[in-house]
């Protein structure tokens, strides 16, 4: 044989070789992406599970701080009907029972107060 019949043939090995290579990268870039596609699936599950949940938790705390919401605000207008009814009862109080009874009152006031104010100057000088 001649020299460029083993030329030919050689460039002709090379060129299958390198096709069958080409091949083999491309079947293996192929397969990952079949992998990645299916990691993507999977993972856009898990996020729509964890939105759900999300949503889930998010509406019972919603419902949850409503209520407590109602609750400080029953509690609220039960403390402001408690507290028009002991100064209403406070104030008949003093009027039925004389002025006696008012100047006590007035004094533990006065005293209250007094105290609270000696509190807050020690707590400014601390």
């Amino acid at each position: 044989m001649s020299c460029s019949m083993y030329y030919k043939r050689d460039a002709h090995i090379q060129y299958f070789l390198k096709v069958e290579v080409n091949e083999r990268i491309a079947m293996k870039a192929v397969d990952e992406a079949d992998e990645r596609r299916q990691q993507n699936r999977l993972i856009e599950k898990m996020l729509q599970k964890c939105n759900q949940e999300f949503r889930l938790i998010r509406d019972q705390n919603e419902l949850k701080l409503q209520k407590l919401l109602d609750q400080i605000d029953t509690k609220g207008k039960t403390s402001l009907k408690f507290g028009i009814i002991t100064y209403y009862l406070d104030s008949n109080k003093v009027n039925t029972h004389g002025d006696q009874n008012f100047d006590d009152y007035t004094n533990i006031t006065k005293r209250k107060k007094r105290d609270n104010t000696f509190e807050d100057k020690r707590r400014i000088k601390a």
